[in-house]
């Protein structure tokens, strides 16, 4: 019975090996009958057999470089919160600038943080300021609309909507955006109530 199966599995490992280059090639490389030994059909049919091991690998060489661009963008994350406590605003859009179109929310809210204080500089030009705010103000938003749970995001989004309203809208519009202004404020300390900025902000507000 093991010889049959044996017979079986080489008849069948040969079959295949005739589909890929062709019955008399085959017949001709391995130079026998189709009751060909096992070991000799699949020393020749070996690349045939390891594909799977090659994706295998490549996969786990992919995940591998995926792991590691994760824990990149990790460690200039926190990078560019050390920044923010000195301070150094544009090193932080420099820092994460070329993550702005990955879609990741912490990069974005960091971004429209870091370009809304550079906008508060007194040395700029009108049309810097109102650039610094815009491309703030476009990060937010993207963020929001990919996670809308997080009190960072909806802080800044408060922050940048109204400070984009006072650029680039007329009076009626900018009293229109002071509820969302405050939606957004409400909502960033519901989801983090021990922020002392965030109830600073619904105070004056």
């Amino acid at each position: 019975m093991f010889r049959n199966r044996v017979k079986h599995i080489s008849w069948f490992v040969y079959e295949s090996f005739t589909r890929t280059i062709g019955y008399r090639q085959a017949r001709r490389a391995v130079k026998c009958s189709p009751n060909v030994r096992l070991p000799v059909v699949l020393s020749l049919s070996f690349p045939l057999f390891g594909y799977n091991k090659t994706n295998l690998t490549n996969n786990n060489e992919l995940e591998l470089a995926v792991n590691n661009d994760e824990l990149v963008l990790e460690q200039k994350l926190i990078k560019a919160d050390q920044l923010f406590l000195a301070n150094k605003f544009e090193d932080v859009v420099q820092l994460l600038g070329e993550y702005k179109d990955k879609n990741n929310v912490q990069v974005l809210w960091r971004l429209s943080k870091a370009e809304y204080n550079m906008s508060l500089d007194e040395n700029i030009s009108k049309e810097k300021k109102k650039s610094l705010i815009s491309s703030a103000h476009e990060s937010i938003i993207k963020a929001l609309s990919i996670d809308s749970n997080i009190s960072e995001v909806h802080k800044w989004a408060a922050v940048l909507i109204d400070a984009y309203s006072n650029i680039n809208l007329g009076v009626k519009e900018q009293l229109l955006k002071l509820e969302t202004v405050k939606f957004h404020l409400q909502k960033a300390l519901e989801l983090n109530p021990k922020d002392p900025f965030l109830r600073y902000m619904i105070g004056y507000w």
